[in-house]
């Protein structure tokens, strides 16, 4: 097993913006951390959400 730690740090700009980047950023490299084979079993779509169960 496998654990993956990704933390996004910054300054905090106006309202919640510095927490949708930050989400943005760890969705992104997570993605790229991890292998498409994955991501199928996942069921991860293309564009980073889960697809209907």
């Amino acid at each position: 097993m496998y654990v993956l730690h990704l933390t996004a740090r910054g300054q905090v700009g106006e309202g919640v913006d510095f927490f949708d980047i930050g989400r943005e950023w760890i969705v992104a490299s997570f993605e790229r951390l991890t292998t498409d084979a994955m991501h199928q079993i996942w069921r991860i779509k293309k564009d980073g959400k889960h697809s209907d169960r």
